[in-house]
């Protein structure tokens, strides 16, 4: 089954579409995750990169770099702060999109 989603932002100003099956999922625990959304952990799919596109607009990055030297970009929207999907410097054929319930 090749699924295809699409998400974006709040306030509208960011859209993307992706296809593709999910290649695995996780709830994340790690610091980084927990200060960024708040919460305990980050419910979340790992999707090919190669089917995962921005449809409207130009959201903005936030590039950390953890403990192990690997860049975690975070993506969101510009306008509303929005988070919109997370790359890993060390697997860049995958993009990472929060889920919920």
């Amino acid at each position: 089954m090749n699924t295809s989603r699409t998400g974006g932002c709040l306030c509208g100003a960011v859209r993307y579409e992706s296809v593709g099956d999910p290649v695995f999922s996780l709830q994340c625990h790690c610091r980084d995750c927990q200060r960024h959304s708040g919460a305990a952990h980050v419910a979340a799919i790992r999707v090919p990169a190669a089917g995962f596109r921005i449809t409207q607009g130009s959201p903005r990055r936030y590039v950390a770099r953890a403990d192990s030297g690997n860049d975690t970009t975070r993506v969101f929207c510009g306008d509303c702060g929005s988070p919109l999907y997370v790359q890993v410097s060390t697997r860049p054929d995958l993009v990472g999109l929060r889920v919920h319930a």
